[in-house]
Order: structure tokens, then C-alpha cells, then sequence
């Protein structure tokens, strides 16, 4: 699975157990305050060979620059890595419709 979120926009500043613990609350916080903005899933068997035909999927959510927030320098990096962020506002899929089907 690899993700794509709009940065990192909040720091903790209390003290933690450790580094870990520290890191674990500051990803878990930014991906809770933020929007997905992609998503990819491959699948493999136990051996890591990929099975034959499909087996990678990207999706593309709905994410909207003049409402959503982000980071800017995480979405400068992601519009040089070629993300087209007008495609997400015009053509992303919703992330609660996305959330159902996957569910069912």
C-alpha cells in the first residue's frame, strides 16, 4: 500500500516515551487532520510474485487546493512528481463513497 496526504501540519509538543512513540502520535495526528489525497494498492502471494494480470491499483481522490489543507511544500513536491490537482478537484473519487465500497 503506499498513500499520498497533503504534509505534515502539526507537531506535538509534550513529551513522549520515546522517539517512536513521538513519531507514531505526529503521523497518526497529521493523517487524522488531513485529507487523502491518493492511494495505491498492489497484491502479491507469500512468495512476493505479483499474480498474473492486474494486480496494482491507483485511486485518486477528490482534493480540492483552494479549500483543503495541506502543506504547500508537500504539494509543490506532488504536482513535480506529476499529481494534476485540478483532476482531483473535477474527477476524484469521494472518500466516504470510496470507504463503502470497500467495505462491502
Amino acid at each position: 500500500m503506499d498513500t499520498e496526504f497533503s504534509g505534515v501540519i502539526a507537531q506535538h509538543v509534550r513529551k513522549f516515551k520515546s522517539l517512536i512513540d513521538y513519531q507514531y502520535q505526529a503521523l497518526r495526528c497529521n493523517v487524522d487532520s488531513l485529507k487523502i489525497i491518493q492511494a495505491g494498492l498492489s497484491f502479491f502471494d507469500k512468495n512476493g510474485n505479483q499474480p498474473e494480470g492486474l494486480s496494482t491499483w491507483q485511486f485518486n481522490f477528490k482534493f480540492i487546493l483552494s479549500k483543503d489543507v495541506f502543506a504547500q511544500d508537500s504539494t509543490n513536491f506532488l504536482v513535480r512528481a506529476g499529481v494534476m490537482f485540478r483532476r482531483h478537484d473535477e474527477e476524484g473519487i469521494e472518500k466516504f463513497e470510496f470507504a463503502q465500497l470497500l467495505m462491502t
